[in-house]
């Protein structure tokens, strides 16, 4: 490759990879920790929530064991407003810890 082409190539490489380096979800401290209900809504294919005393939850991450309609956890989340849901139907949290309640 000649040399001006080469500086062509790169100086497009990095500006690439500059304006991509922020992309994805960030990482944030949990906001609060709750205790609740996990349940199934049917409401565009269905959506899985923990229902708690404050209110509906929308897990944008509720890992597959925790699927089960009825089951009582413990979560430390935090509200995210980098996600977005088909449902609709509660506050769209990232789950750090979750646990089940006995």
């Amino acid at each position: 490759m000649e040399p001006p082409i080469r500086i062509a190539l790169s100086a497009l490489a990095l500006s690439f990879l500059l304006s991509t380096a922020g992309c994805g979800l960030s990482v944030t401290t949990p906001d609060f920790e709750t205790t609740g209900t996990v349940a199934f809504v049917e409401v565009e294919g269905g959506c899985w929530v923990i229902d708690t005393s404050e209110g509906r939850l929308e897990p944008i991450n509720l890992p597959e064991r925790f699927k089960v309609d009825g089951l009582d956890v413990a979560i430390i989340a935090s509200e995210t407003s980098e996600a977005a849901s088909i449902c609709q139907v509660g506050t769209l949290v990232q789950i750090a810890s979750i646990e089940r309640v006995d």
